[in-house]
């Protein structure tokens, strides 16, 4: 076959429906109910006054490339990245953070800090889809920059527990704050193992995915990375069930600046009713985090990571810029649609129409959209059938699209200059001025 022949042969096949693998569709249903997630989440972020930014999805590859600010895994595995038409190697946003540092980089000398800013960006990571995880979603990143004081992490931390608690009534006891301070496990690998380790970033590496698998196997990964008394210390320590035990395993730790702002923090989270536990294998896997860090976990139904956070001081020196302090969190849509749903607590699309507008007659056509264009001016959510239908067929519509009125236009209302306005919950029906009308929607019949 000839190569314009073959050519032919593909372009005459249909092309596939599917989506691109791992990420999603989403029909009217499926966005009602996200822009009903959204606009919950996106409504109690701002009652705390943060103030919302955006960006473009392109990013200079180098920013994701650069030490400071690398997760090593998602840099060298999941970013989508390509050279452009221009030459120059762009990637496609996996994370949020290092934009933000930019930003902030950019106007560090006339911006009033501390700022409390969010956005809801969609992030892209090429990784194995799988439940409550895929290749593209949409995340809503809070931050405070500019406050090096452990107030900062307490507020960050508890904004993020009371999303669930407050804006979606997710029981306490369904989830728990898990907290630690990255400065903790650095003073043991000094005061209590052999030996530096080898390739701490690997090993950081390694302690963030425990929970990712079984135990045997995360102690066999553990003893590759280190002697083995050093690891035998480190099992030690990551299985300490809360800051006491750590600090009465290894006493020499009790001394260190980061446990005392771990537990000022802790104290400040008890007080807020914050659901919290200390968790020593907790790193979080980006290289930029300096202190307190935190992952959000679903204890009942997912029983898993929701999303998570921490400190991140000193990221906007990568621009050359002064060190500003900084702390936040990453809250995934995939995720939090997920563990709503497992509780039952997954709010419902609030779209649904205030009126119908019914055309009874082919010369009434027009007019309908006249009524319904003057209603939307009135602030009702209004639609007018684009084809003639019965009054039976119209309140059908009606009920289908959830409205609460029907206004019929037929030969009779267009020649008395009125409009028959039909209440769908009590069944109340009257006739009204056609000029007017619209008004009437606002209140329930007499």
């Amino acid at each position: 076959m000839r190569e314009n022949e073959s050519s032919n042969a593909r372009s005459s096949q249909p092309l596939s429906v599917a989506p691109y693998r791992g990420v999603r569709d989403f029909y009217p249903e499926d966005m009602g109910v996200f822009r009903a997630v959204e606009a919950r989440v996106r409504s109690w972020i701002e009652r705390w006054g943060f103030e919302e930014y955006g960006a473009s999805l392109l990013e200079p590859a180098e920013l994701y490339e650069a030490k400071a600010a690398e997760n090593e895994e998602i840099a060298r595995e999941q970013t989508y990245t390509f050279t452009d038409r221009g030459g120059r190697r762009v990637t496609l946003r996996p994370e949020m953070t290092p934009t933000l540092a930019r930003l902030a980089a950019a106007r560090a000398k006339s911006l009033r800090f501390p700022l409390r800013w969010y956005s809801f960006p969609n992030v892209f990571r090429y990784e194995r889809p799988q439940e409550g995880r895929l290749r593209e979603h949409w995340q809503w990143n809070c931050d405070i920059l500019g406050e090096p004081g452990v107030s900062a992490d307490i507020e960050i931390i508890t904004l993020a527990s009371s999303i669930l608690t407050d804006a979606f009534g997710a029981p306490r006891e369904s989830f728990e704050v898990r907290v630690s301070h990255r400065g903790i496990l650095t003073a043991l690998e000094g005061e209590y193992l052999s030996e530096p380790p080898p390739n701490p970033t690997r090993l950081w590496a390694w302690i963030d995915r425990k929970e990712k698998m079984d135990a045997a196997q995360f102690t066999r990964g553990l003893r590759d990375l280190l002697p083995f008394d050093d690891a035998k210390v480190m099992e030690t320590f990551l299985e300490a069930g809360s800051l006491d035990e750590t600090l009465s395993l290894f006493p020499r730790l009790a001394s260190v600046s980061a446990v005392e702002l771990l537990q000022e923090a802790q104290e400040g989270l008890t007080l807020l009713g914050v659901p919290w536990r200390f968790d020593a294998s907790l790193v979080r896997g980006f290289n930029y985090y300096t202190g307190i860090v935190f992952e959000v976990f679903a204890v009942s139904g997912l029983r898993r990571s929701i999303f998570g956070g921490g400190r991140y001081d000193g990221l906007t020196a990568l621009f050359g810029a002064p060190p500003i302090p900084a702390v936040g969190f990453g809250l995934g849509d995939v995720t939090l649609t997920a563990f709503l749903k497992a509780l039952g607590l997954l709010p419902q699309s609030a779209l649904s129409l205030d009126v119908l507008v019914v055309p009874l007659g082919v010369r009434q056509l027009a007019l309908a959209q006249k009524h319904a264009l003057s209603a939307r001016k009135a602030g009702a959510r209004a639609v007018a059938l684009l084809a003639p239908a019965s009054p039976k067929e119209g309140v059908g519509e009606a009920l289908r699209a959830g409205a609460r009125w029907v206004v019929f236009v037929g030969d009779h209302e267009e020649a008395q200059r009125i409009v028959t306005l039909k209440h769908l919950p009590t069944r109340t029906q009257r006739e009204a001025p056609e000029e007017g009308w619209e008004h009437l929607l606002a209140g329930e019949p007499a």
